[in-house]
């Protein structure tokens, strides 16, 4: 007997072959939206928060800056107690930022450690920056405290340039597993047709 003797054969092989590349298909067209899903279920929930809290990390450290700044040049007590406000909720949001990237199996463990140090420079320089700062809106005189403002704004501009560092990395790593993703994407509209 010839497996495709008749006309009958033909076609029932030719159906079976189309059923086959279809369920081949199909079975493809599920994994490969398992597997978007899951990467897309982690930037989400991890590279999308780091970026974004990173980013406000960065505002709040700029605004007290400001109000530091508005404090010196113009005398106001308020400033001061204003920008000491957000210290706490500065400290909070690099104990997030730290506990999110911990929980990331991605990102190297000494990222970690850097924005652990970060936290400590931060504290040592939110202490500074009460005692250098409250007096001298309160009408003392800056020229007795001159090395100890350039101190505070040498260690002011480390804390920012650090800060950007963290908020520019969570950005691209965000915008890269992003690019790649849509890359899989297309990848996967390739194959399937």
């Amino acid at each position: 007997m010839k497996l495709l003797g008749s006309v009958r054969h033909k076609i029932w092989f030719c159906v079976n072959i189309a059923l086959l590349g279809f369920l081949v298909a199909t079975g493809f067209a599920l994994y490969s939206n398992h597997r978007l899903k899951d990467h897309l279920t982690h930037v989400r929930d991890l590279d999308f928060h780091l970026a974004m809290r990173s980013a406000e990390l960065l505002t709040l450290f700029e605004t007290q800056q400001d109000l530091y700044e508005e404090s010196f040049l113009f005398g106001l007590p308020e400033s001061v107690n204003k920008a000491n406000g957000l210290t706490q909720r500065i400290l909070a949001m690099m104990e997030t930022l730290s506990h999110l990237s911990h929980d990331s199996d991605r990102l190297h463990s000494k990222r970690n450690e850097n924005l652990h140090e970060v936290k400590d420079d931060y504290q040592n320089y939110a202490q500074r920056a009460v005692q250098i700062y409250l007096p001298l809106a309160e009408g003392e005189d800056a020229g007795e405290k001159v090395a100890e403002l350039q101190q505070l704004a040498t260690e002011q501009q480390n804390l920012d340039k650090q800060l950007r560092y963290f908020a520019e990395f969570y950005r691209n790593t965000f915008d890269g597993h992003v690019s790649s993703l849509i890359t899989l994407a297309e990848q996967n509209s390739y194959w399937l047709t």
